[in-house]
């Protein structure tokens, strides 16, 4: 019913005021239980478009829906925005549940188009404000007895063209030195315990599931790639990828750079550490109507039905930002409030910006290997490119987070 009280889980609060209605629980908890699986076990998708645009041709995503239950020969519907698109009769019990499979044309989704934006003496490639958000797109299963389960998928556009001037900086690895950066690079493969097994690795050992970090060559394969610091001093290089914080990057900072942080473990990954999402209640930043932010006003729902499949799906790590004061100094873009184990909540930063000194900081933890993370990974680029640094009133100090 719940656990301790500095555990916020269970069904009744810490004052045993129940914290579900009946209604709430019986999609999940009824006799009998509706089920849909996606491809991949993703909730978003890009949209069907000109030229066939989409998954699958057109948008089109083959899904799975069923029931587990004592259910006999019983029609179950699938309805995508109040729209019947498929029915099977079907027959399960509680050991055996009996699924049918559908077409689910995802709509579509206008594609941005790319512009040149020149700002004081700076040029760089933008998008147009007037690109169409995120399209949430409600599924049901369906009975006589009325709907039985429903879920949210996402449609997005088709991938943004990289902007010009990107350079994902790789400076040498361990042992090595190259072009003044002579620190030596973190081993970033590396699993750690937190990842290996459930509750906190002292759990039930992952089977199958292993966290991938995040490389910006792979993310950004169109990008340049560069090992030497002296390259970061070209006119021509508009935004730095990274997946450490080093000296040259901090010089570049320094200078009125931009840069996008994929956070690894470790100090120059700004600390980001493992979290159990089950134990955090996201808080997720729209920016004002009009702005060119991460996530743009009325764009919320649509990343909060993604965050926790698609953009956690290899990597589930933040930045405990306010167990290391940074609280003040951060402009968060996906927090994350969590309250299991405390006695107070604790804020975590997923993606971020800052200012450090002249330049500004974007710091991602978040899974972009997905189509979600990639949507989010070009918008992330795009808010580091455009951001105004004076609107940055708390500067970011990573002296110490070099290396």
């Amino acid at each position: 019913i719940r656990d301790v009280p500095i555990c916020r889980l269970g069904f009744m609060d810490d004052l045993g005021v129940w914290r579900f209605t009946p209604e709430e629980v019986r999609p999940w908890m009824g006799e009998v239980i509706g089920l849909l699986r996606t491809p991949d076990h993703l909730r978003a998708f890009v949209g069907g478009g000109g030229g066939g645009v989409g998954v699958g041709g057109g948008g089109a995503i083959q899904v799975e829906y069923g029931v587990r239950g004592p259910v006999e020969a019983q029609r179950v519907e699938l309805w995508v925005e109040g729209r019947e698109v498929a029915a099977a009769t079907l027959t399960a019990n509680a050991a055996k549940p009996a699924w049918a499979s559908a077409s689910v044309v995802m709509p579509s989704v206008e594609a941005p188009r790319l512009v040149q934006v020149a700002e004081a003496d700076r040029a760089f490639a933008a998008y147009e404000t007037a690109v169409k958000a995120p399209m949430l797109v409600k599924l049901e299963l369906r009975t006589r007895g009325g709907v039985l389960n429903s879920w949210e998928l996402v449609a997005l556009p088709p991938r943004m063209l990289q902007p010009e001037g990107v350079v994902c900086y790789q400076p040498a690895e361990r042992g090595e030195k190259r072009g003044g950066d002579g620190g030596e690079a973190l081993e970033l493969g590396a699993i750690e315990f937190e990842e290996r097994a459930y509750s906190s690795g002292w759990g039930l050992a992952c089977r199958s599931w292993k966290p991938v970090r995040m490389r910006g060559p792979e993310l950004l394969p169109g990008a340049r790639v560069d090992r030497e610091a002296g390259a970061l001093s070209s006119s021509r290089v508009k935004l730095v990828v990274v997946e450490r914080l080093s000296e040259a990057v901090h010089a570049y900072l320094k200078r009125g750079g931009r840069v996008l942080l994929l956070a690894q473990p470790g100090e120059t990954g700004l600390g980001s550490k493992w979290i159990n999402l089950w134990g955090q209640v996201p808080c997720i930043s729209e920016e004002a109507r009009g702005a060119r932010g991460a996530i743009r006003s009325g764009e919320g729902d649509a990343v909060l039905a993604m965050l926790h499949h698609d953009l956690t799906k290899s990597t589930t790590r933040a930045v405990p930002v306010q167990q290391r004061g940074l609280v003040e100094h951060v402009k968060p873009v996906i927090r994350y409030v969590y309250t299991h184990d405390n006695g107070a909540p604790m804020l975590w930063d997923a993606a971020f910006m800052a200012r450090v000194e002249s330049g500004l900081l974007g710091v991602t933890c978040l899974d972009h290997t997905t189509r979600a993370g990639e949507f989010l990974l070009d918008r992330l680029m795009e808010a580091v490119l455009s951001a105004e640094v004076d609107g940055f009133h708390q500067e970011l100090d990573v002296t110490g987070m070099v290396r």
